[in-house]
């Protein structure tokens, strides 16, 4: 059965470490509201390190950065899951 958690208000690495941890214990986990975590820190400062990333890539050459919160989400998730 899947678990379902709501990220509304929820700092999204804190979210992101319940989820791997979950992950790892064998559950499912089905994550709503996305679009609605928060990412601790200053924005200016949040805002020009999610770009710099971004922009260190070229579209058709990685590192391939998300865009969409679901995505973001996911990819904090699984650098947390070790192989």
């Amino acid at each position: 059965m899947a678990v379902v958690l709501d990220a509304e208000n929820k700092i999204s690495g804190r979210l992101a470490t319940h989820i791997s941890r979950r992950l790892k214990d064998g559950e499912e986990v089905k994550v709503v509201n996305a679009e609605k975590a928060a990412i601790s820190g200053r924005k200016e400062e949040v805002l020009s390190n999610y770009q710099q990333k971004y922009e260190r890539g070229s579209r058709d050459f990685g590192p391939h950065y998300p865009k969409s919160p679901e995505r973001i989400l996911k990819r904090i998730t699984r650098n947390m899951i070790s192989d």
